[in-house]
């Protein structure tokens, strides 16, 4: 608060207030406790006196409230005392789960966390918890109404029907449709004289028509779309064989795919010919026990200018071996000279504790994003306080500059720490200004997560979305430490009785006309079951709105994923012993 130099001002109850020719920036409540009218309320007695005081703000902070700005506007007054309401509204609830995958008929229920009054739905509803079976995709958020104040909305949780889909150049339905959800595409033309029960969800989506002939008809309470929006069916090529527990590939501006393989190799990948060219041995120095060794890599995004390569990878430094004892991680870079040389290695990171006792969860996805930031997750090495830990750089996601300075912008003066709460995070991917991770969890709830910065997600404290499953202790750690919950997690239950995930590694973007059904989607490596599965995203990039499967038990465990400026997909498949592979995704001709 500015006060002019003639004007004093005196705050009663105030640990502190600055008079003539002062600056008032936060103004500390003692104890306001006796003029609480309600949980939200405070009288605040001002005394002005000389001048004119006009719309001036009062900030306010104190044990329960905190940023609470009053405009005033007084004319004149001479030792006038005023009665002002602080009014503030209760902290929003926070909604669990935040996703929920549902097939067509299943139930939901959703909980709000954190509100000590009456809870309202975004749909009408009232009270903690609602339950809802939707024939279609939901939203909903809830409120918080305390005394007579209320909350700005919670987070929003999405509610989605798994769709049954179906892919065919043209398709003629006749046959009513009642008691499903269920999409129908095609590459080219649907054409539909059927009917659509009132219990029935259905939509047509076609790659030039959706036609409605005469007997086509939608009864009453049913839920029906058609969309311009063609598919394709896919089809494989095995591109290269040959490798070692290959763990990361991507491709190059060069138009060829880069390879890691975890012992130490760092390979180029002629996709046209599937010729593998060793670039760089790093077996010497890398230590490849259990997860560990040669893990993530990325180039620079100008590498015609720029021809830097960053990788990290595990090392010893002492301690016996076979064993993690004394052993660390390091980001490096290298600078690639064509057609074959990696050399001039530069440490951009190092000494990122790696001594974990069962040799996993060490995370090593890297990411440059388009203003040239570095962004490396990492595990929390078996050890799940250090997640929690904003001192450890382990079970975290670290932001640095590309010689690994700290940016002046991070969320902590000297620190490389973005995120924390994060257990095993193997995939990273920025995409459309947001980036995002996949994780493994313990016995449940695998997640794939948007990442905020400054955020906190949870590990070990929260499994998943905020549902309670570690008990009540979950939902107040929610609360307490502004916990994001997962765009999805893998599946929620009682990780002490239900074993139930799906390992999800690698991960990329897919925004091409070459296979409709996928674009603006986030394709994951999934190692459980060997597959790869398609999470499409809303307009945002903030929401998952379908989920599909692909190639289950087909190739191996999908380690990582790459996509070219064609739309081609590349996914390599972890297997040691030289059978190792690379395999192309295309849609059929």
């Amino acid at each position: 608060m500015n006060v002019h130099k003639n004007c004093a001002v005196l705050i009663l109850g105030a640990n502190y207030a600055k008079y003539p020719n002062g600056e008032i920036r936060m103004l500390e409540v003692v104890d306001f406790s006796p003029h609480f009218a309600s949980p939200n309320k405070a009288i605040l007695l001002v005394f002005l006196s000389n001048y004119l005081f006009l719309n001036t703000y009062i900030s306010v902070q104190n044990k329960q409230h905190t940023h609470m700005k009053n405009l005033l506007t007084v004319c004149f007054c001479s030792f006038v005392a005023l009665s002002v309401w602080a009014n503030t509204p209760p902290k929003p609830p926070i909604v669990s789960p935040a996703s929920s995958f549902l097939t067509y008929g299943q139930s939901a229920t959703l909980t709000a966390l954190g509100c000590a009054g009456s809870v309202t739905w975004s749909n009408g509803q009232t009270g903690n918890s609602v339950n809802i079976t939707p024939k279609e995709d939901q939203k909903l958020t809830a409120t918080c109404t305390v005394a007579s104040e209320t909350s700005i909305a919670s987070n929003v949780a999405v509610v989605t029907i798994n769709w049954v889909n179906s892919c065919d150049t043209t398709q003629n339905l006749t046959a009513p449709l009642s008691n499903t959800a269920r999409k129908y595409e095609a590459k080219k033309h649907i054409t539909a004289t059927n009917s659509v029960a009132s219990d029935a969800s259905v939509r047509y989506n076609a790659g030039q028509s959706v036609t409605l002939n005469p007997g086509f008809q939608t009864n009453s309470g049913a839920v029906f779309k058609s969309h311009i929006e063609g598919c394709s069916n896919l089809s494989t090529r095995q591109v290269a064989t040959g490798l070692s527990s290959p763990w990361e590939i991507l491709w190059g501006p060069d138009s060829f795919i880069w390879n890691t393989e975890r012992r130490g190799i760092i390979n180029r990948i002629n996709p046209t010919t599937g010729s593998i060219t060793q670039l760089l041995d790093l077996t010497s120095q890398v230590s490849a026990l259990g997860e560990s060794g040669l893990l993530g890599m990325v180039l620079h995004p100008d590498f015609t200018t720029n021809p830097y390569v960053y990788v990290v990878f595990t090392y010893h430094v002492g301690g016996p071996q076979p064993s993690t004892a004394g052993m660390l991680q390091k980001v490096v870079r290298y600078s690639y000279t064509a057609p074959s040389t990696l050399n001039n290695a530069a440490v951009i990171l190092d000494n990122i504790p790696a001594n974990s006792q069962f040799n996993n969860h060490f995370g090593s996805r890297l990411v440059i994003t388009p203003d040239l930031k570095l962004f490396v997750s990492t595990g929390d090495i078996a050890n799940a306080p250090l997640s929690q830990n904003r001192a450890s750089l382990n079970g975290k996601i670290l932001r640095m500059n590309l010689d690994g300075s700290i940016p002046a912008d991070n969320p902590t003066a000297n620190s490389l720490v973005w995120t924390s709460g994060h257990r095993n995070p193997q995939g990273l991917v920025y995409a459309n200004g947001n980036l995002y991770s996949a994780e493994h969890g313990p016995n449940t709830d695998d997640e794939v997560n948007l990442i905020l910065k400054n955020r906190n997600y949870g590990w070990p404290n929260v499994f998943g979305h905020c549902d309670g499953n570690l008990g009540a202790g979950e939902a107040t750690f929610c609360v307490d430490s502004n916990v994001v919950q997962p765009l999805v997690s893998w599946f929620p239950s009682n990780p002490f009785t239900t074993t139930s995930t799906i390992a999800p590694s690698g991960m990329d973007y897919y925004n091409n006309n070459a296979i409709p059904q996928w674009k603006n989607s986030l394709l994951v490596a999934i190692l459980k079951n060997q597959r790869l599965m398609q999470l499409k995203l809303d307009e945002t990039g903030t929401y998952v709105v379908e989920m599909r499967d692909y190639f289950i038990n087909q190739f191996g465990r999908i380690r990582d994923i790459c996509v070219n400026p064609a739309g081609q997909v590349f996914v390599c498949i972890d297997a040691g012993g030289g059978s190792g592979k690379v395999i192309e995704i295309t849609p059929t001709p």
